[in-house]
């Protein structure tokens, strides 16, 4: 049974239409009956679990909600952004474009997240802060900021990393080429199915907020390279005994 429905109730927004929507059973967050915020379309928010929009808030375009996340306040969703686990954004803040807010992840107040930002763990953003690029905020990270006429916070990679140099709380940066091509393969895998893939890894600690290998998890990643070429590691160890053979 789904939990919610879209209302006749409707609005335009740059466009778009939008549809108020409604509850059709208890569950954790709302009762039967009650209304919620707006959406474009039913792919905006899932009929499972306890994720929801509450409020006057909006989610649009390809961007989802789900898990039990919710968006609440005069929050924007939107473009291809996602928000899931058990993130939370609300008063007027904004996530769009390709960012992903998950964990348990608070975006509010006046925020500013997209790009192909990631905001995840118990990390903090908010204020009129703008997070863009690829930055990665994650852990128990906070971003806080205000922006005025003369102030255009942005936390892009680089700027993020000094901060957590001067934090002493950086993961070690990767230097093995081939764990790097991993970790990339991993991190594009992750988009395209990212929910279930994210979490299992997450949850076992073999990645952390910032979708990066954690020590445990360059561990298991050698074993299983390991355990899938052994044969053709085994052959050319045969080879180079071989090879010694000959010289002697």
């Amino acid at each position: 049974m789904n939990k919610y429905k879209l209302t006749e109730n409707k609005k335009e927004v740059f466009g778009t239409t939008l549809y108020q929507i409604e509850t059709l059973k208890d569950f954790r967050y709302v009762s039967k009956g009650d209304l919620g915020g707006w959406i474009e379309k039913e792919s905006n928010l899932s009929q499972e679990g306890n994720a929801w929009v509450f409020d006057d808030a909006q989610v649009s375009g390809n961007a989802r909600v789900y898990d039990d996340a919710w968006v609440s306040g005069s929050a924007w969703v939107y473009g291809n952004a996602r928000v899931y686990d058990d993130a939370r954004v609300y008063n007027g803040a904004r996530v769009y474009d390709d960012a992903w807010v998950s964990g348990s992840a608070w975006v509010y107040g006046n925020a500013k997240v997209c790009d192909d930002t990631l905001v995840s763990g118990n990390a903090l953003v908010s204020g009129n802060t703008l997070v863009s690029g690829n930055a990665r905020v994650f852990g128990d990270e906070k971003v806080m900021g205000s922006r005025t006429e003369k102030e255009n916070i942005k936390y892009s990679n680089k700027q993020l990393q000094k901060t957590k140099q001067l934090n002493n709380s950086s993961d070690n940066i990767k230097t093995n080429k081939e764990k790097i091509s991993m970790l990339q393969s991993l991190t594009n895998a992750l988009k395209r199915n990212l929910s279930p893939a994210s979490q299992k890894l997450y949850k076992a600690g073999l990645i952390n907020g910032g979708l990066e290998l954690t020590e445990k998890g360059s561990e298991e990643l050698n074993d299983v390279l390991y355990a899938k070429h052994e044969k053709e590691l085994v052959e050319r160890a045969e080879e180079i005994i071989a090879e010694e053979k000959k010289k002697k």
